[in-house]
């Protein structure tokens, strides 16, 4: 079985994390767009679609992976939108989180399963939220909100710290392109076999 990159520390919890930010555009207004999010039955909050590396697996093959298991679909995985560290308490445990947010383009006609399990086993929702849904809603990250209005240009930086969110923006040149088919050895290694990306599973 593939080892998560989520473990403990002597002080707490450390996790290397892949997310989505999956928009719904059905027409450039603002106040028309949708994000998906998840809700699950033990937290009172939504968070994004995604999770843990795992050992081996690049970023940009995670959130493939994470979108598929949540989703049921392959969907196209768009640039590098943001790197985020976080810093936070969860049921009295601290957790110092380092997650890669995707960009990722959503096909005509784009409906989600309904459901997934959580790493803690918790059944999971996933949720179309809109400007006036997030107002009133807690949810995390929060810097997900501008991504209702348009893609950023470059890559964030977000730093999240005692409920405060400090963010930069790289320019977009900083990202080095990784494709989920690029070998993780050397070009010419006649021992390398390229993963191929799976076809889309109906829904």
């Amino acid at each position: 079985m593939p080892s998560d990159l989520r473990f403990r520390a002597p002080d707490g919890m450390v996790e290397i994390r892949a997310a989505a930010i999956i928009v719904r555009r059905p027409t450039p207004d603002p106040a028309d767009a949708r994000l998906l999010m998840v809700t699950n039955q033990a937290d009172d909050f939504a968070y994004s679609v995604g999770g843990a590396l795992e050992l081996g697996e690049t970023s940009r093959e995670a959130v493939l992976r994470e979108v598929r298991e949540e989703t049921g679909m392959d969907l196209p995985i768009g640039p590098l939108a943001a790197i985020e560290q976080s810093f936070h308490i969860d049921r009295r445990e601290f957790w110092h989180l380092v997650t890669f947010h995707y960009w990722v383009d959503v096909l005509d006609g784009f409906e989600p399963w309904n459901s997934s399990v959580g790493f803690r086993s918790s059944s999971e929702t996933l949720h179309w939220y809109g400007l006036d849904d997030l107002s009133r809603l807690t949810f995390h990250p929060r810097f997900y909100r501008d991504a209702l209005f348009s893609q950023w240009d470059g890559i964030r930086s977000v730093v999240e710290r005692r409920g405060e969110t400090a963010i930069q923006t790289l320019p977009a040149e900083a990202e080095i392109p990784v494709s989920p088919s690029m070998p993780i050895t050397t070009e010419n290694d006649p021992a390398v076999r390229t993963p191929q990306r799976s076809q889309s599973t109906s829904v």
